[in-house]
């Protein structure tokens, strides 16, 4: 009966888990869940740091200074056995007060660039949402060489039909 109670016992250590298995395990479990809690916590920080930027970014923004031309421009489209109109009203948006007394001084040049540029599109041209976003950089480019007091930081456009 000896021997078979020395059996027994052989056995119960062979069908218990090995002391060095259930550590690595363990650390396992423990490793995984600090990576989860580190990547939750980081993940949260780093949301409230780009809510942040984002706070600071608006309050940095301050509202525009505009200028309104006071008549739309009425042009005829670069078109060939076609007679198309534009009608836009085009209104900047400048990075200072100087730059408006600019326009007025230099209205009628900046006018005629303006001009220029409208009565130069063709109906393809002026149609797709890309074309009026070219035809805003191209008028921000070419009005930003004349002014010398600032600059044009933006183009938008209160009117803008085609007949």
């Amino acid at each position: 009966m000896a021997d078979a109670e020395v059996k027994d016992a052989g056995q119960e250590k062979k069908k218990g888990l090995n002391p060095v298995i259930l550590i690595l395990i363990a650390v396992i479990v423990l490793m995984v869940a600090g990576g989860g809690f580190f990547f939750l916590v980081m993940s949260k920080q780093s949301k409230a740091e780009a809510k942040q930027e984002e706070k600071v970014q608006k309050e940095e923004k301050k509202p525009g200074i505009f200028y309104q031309f006071e008549d739309p421009f009425i042009v005829n489209l670069a078109e060939v056995n076609a007679e198309r109109y534009l009608k836009v009203n085009p209104v900047f948006e400048v990075d200072n007060e100087d730059v408006v007394e600019e326009i007025n001084q230099k209205l009628p040049e900046i006018k005629d660039i303006l001009i220029t540029i409208f009565s130069s599109k063709t109906l393809d041209d002026v149609m797709p949402l890309a074309g009026k976003d070219r035809i805003k950089q191209e008028i921000m480019d070419k009005v930003n060489e004349v002014l010398t007091k600032g600059k044009i930081i933006g183009v938008y456009f209160s009117d803008f039909v085609i007949q």
